[in-house]
């Protein structure tokens, strides 16, 4: 349904990730996404109780409210919305309205999706409503966190590396610095 919804799928598309930490550039929120996805097939392989369909929806659903949270006209920030109500919260209404107009799904499987897009940040000081329940979260959780970060010092040491130091400026998001010597060809210059 949300892929049927044009004007859905292009702001999905366009988007970023964040205003300025993982993918904050156009494009970001749909490229997230898919490392997400991608990271949880393969972590869906490793243990059997986990319900790959379940995970995989919840891993491409689970940013879905940051195309009602962020504004894109001439720089990315938060909006009314998303400043009110945020992305985790507009998210799960987002997709809660897209269930319903599925004739007959199941209420269990309803919970237990909107319970990936609420549980993402996995921590309530990290701004998830709740904190993961299930084998799905847990997982969904720990491959969001692992892209937002990467993707993140990714930037930085794109970023940071030519300036010639061993290491970045302070990460405040991240409490530290990033060790750059390694990331250049001759780790000794």
């Amino acid at each position: 349904l949300f892929i049927e919804n044009e004007n859905l799928a292009e702001k999905f598309s366009i988007y970023p990730a964040a205003k300025l930490w993982h993918g904050a550039y156009i494009g970001g929120l749909c490229e997230h996404t898919l490392r997400v996805a991608k990271i949880c097939d393969v972590a869906s392989s490793f243990y059997p109780d986990c319900r790959k369909d379940l995970l995989i929806t919840g891993a491409l659903v689970h940013d879905i409210g940051k195309v009602e949270e962020l504004s894109i006209r001439g720089f990315f920030d938060y909006n009314e919305k998303g400043r009110l109500i945020g992305h985790i919260v507009l998210g799960a209404m987002m997709v809660e309205r897209e269930i319903e107009k599925i004739e007959g799904f199941p209420e269990n499987l309803a919970t237990e999706l909107i319970h990936l897009i609420v549980s993402h940040h996995g921590k309530l000081e990290q701004g998830a409503p709740v904190e993961p329940k299930t084998l799905e979260a847990m997982i969904l959780y720990h491959a969001d966190m692992l892209d937002a970060q990467s993707e993140g010092v990714q930037h930085i040491i794109q970023r940071d590396i030519s300036r010639g130091d061993k290491f970045s400026e302070y990460i405040k998001v991240l409490g530290r610095f990033i060790y750059l010597d390694g990331y250049r060809e001759n780790g000794d210059d």
